[in-house]
C-alpha cells in the first residue's frame, strides 16, 4: 500500500501526483446519454400529449353530454404540463437559455400541473365514492360539489408550486447556465420541498384512492347488480396503476431526503466542535494508516465550510440532464 507523506498545506496534498483517482465523479457517460436521450424523450412525449389532449378537447366541445368538470380540468392540467416539455427538451440538450423569469415561470407551471394531475386523479376516485356510497346524503349531491373540489385542487397545487418557484433560480455552473434550486442557508426548506412532493404528490392521492377502492368494494359486495361492481373494479385498477407509476419515483425522493437529513446532522454536529476535533473524529472513524488523515476526512471538512449555498441541480424534482 502506498504511503501518504505529510504535506505543508492541504493545497499541496490535493495537487500531489497519484491522487487523480480521488477526483469527484463527473458521470461523463451518464451526461452524454442524458443529452442525447432526454430531448428525444421529451419531444415524443410532448407530441403524443398534444395529440391526445387536443382530441379530448374536440370531443368535449362537440359532445355536450361528455362535458364533465373533472375530465375537463384534467385535460387543462395535462396541456399545461405538455407546454413545459419543449423547455425541458432544449435544456436537457445543453443549458438553460430562456432567462431568469422563464426559469421560475416554467417551474411554476410544471409543478402546478404535476400536483394538480395527481390530485385530480384522487378527486375522481372520491367522486365515484360519493356518487355510489354516499349518494343518499343530500350534502354530497350538490351540483356545485365537483366545481368546488376542482377549485380546491387548483388552489392547493398553486400554493404548493409557489414554494418550488420561490427557490428556483438561474445560476452558472461549469460554465453553463442552469435552472436550479437555490436554498441558501435554508436547508430545512430543501427537506420540506421533497417531503411535500412525496406527501402531496403520492401519499395523499394514493391513500384517497385506496380508501375509496376499499369502500366501493365493500359496498359492491353488499349488492348483487352488475352496475354496482363496475365502479369498484375500475377504482381498484386505477389505484394499482397509480401505485405502480408513482411509488418508485416517491421512493427515490424519500431516499434523497434521508441523505439530506444526514448532511444536516453532520453540519449541526460540526458546529459544536472545533476544526481539530472534527478532523480527529473523522480520522479515528476511517482507520487510516501511518498517522495520515484519509482524503475523505479532509474533503468532508472542507465541504462543510464551502457548502453554504445548498444549491443543486434539480434532477429529481425538475426534469433535466444531470
Amino acid at each position: 500500500m502506498e504511503v501518504i507523506t505529510p504535506y505543508s498545506t492541504y493545497e499541496d496534498y490535493y495537487n500531489a501526483v497519484g491522487l487523480e483517482e480521488f477526483e469527484p465523479c463527473k458521470k461523463t457517460h451518464i451526461r452524454e446519454f442524458s443529452n442525447a436521450f432526454l430531448p428525444v424523450f421529451y419531444s415524443i412525449t410532448c407530441i403524443l400529449s398534444v395529440v391526445a389532449n387536443l382530441t379530448l378537447l374536440i370531443i368535449f366541445i362537440k359532445y355536450k353530454a361528455l362535458r364533465k368538470v373533472f375530465p375537463a380540468n384534467m385535460v387543462i392540467s395535462d396541456i399545461a404540463f405538455t407546454f413545459t416539455l419543449p423547455f425541458w427538451a432544449v435544456y436537457a440538450s445543453g443549458e438553460w437559455i430562456f432567462g431568469y423569469d422563464s426559469c421560475k415561470a416554467v417551474t411554476l407551471v410544471y409543478t402546478v400541473s404535476l400536483y394538480s394531475s395527481n390530485l385530480f386523479v384522487a378527486s375522481l376516485g372520491l367522486q365515484r365514492f360519493l356518487d355510489n356510497v354516499m349518494y343518499d346524503i343530500k350534502m354530497f349531491r350538490s351540483p356545485k360539489r365537483n366545481t368546488i373540489m376542482c377549485i380546491l385542487v387548483w388552489l392547493i397545487s398553486a400554493l404548493a408550486a409557489s414554494v418550488h418557484a420561490h427557490f428556483v433560480e438561474t445560476h452558472e455552473f461549469d460554465k453553463q447556465n442552469i435552472c436550479t434550486y437555490h436554498f441558501g442557508n435554508k436547508a430545512a426548506w430543501k427537506i420540506y420541498v421533497r417531503f411535500q412532493m412525496n406527501f402531496l404528490g403520492f401519499v395523499i392521492p394514493f391513500l384517497v384512492l385506496l380508501f375509496c377502492s376499499i369502500r366501493l368494494h365493500c359496498f359492491a359486495s353488499e349488492r348483487t347488480t352488475f352496475q354496482r361492481h363496475v365502479p369498484a373494479k375500475f377504482e381498484a385498477g386505477f389505484t394499482i396503476v397509480f401505485f405502480l407509476l408513482w411509488f418508485p419515483y416517491s421512493v427515490v425522493i424519500f431516499l434523497h431526503t434521508l441523505q439530506d437529513l444526514q448532511k444536516i446532522r453532520r453540519r449541526l454536529k460540526g458546529t459544536c466542535s472545533t476544526t481539530r476535533e472534527y478532523l480527529l473524529e473523522e480520522s479515528d472513524s476511517s482507520s487510516s494508516q501511518n498517522g495520515a488523515f484519509e482524503l475523505r476526512s479532509v474533503q468532508r471538512f472542507q465541504a462543510r465550510d464551502r457548502n453554504n449555498s445548498w444549491a443543486e441541480r434539480p434532477g429529481i424534482l425538475i426534469p433535466e440532464a444531470t
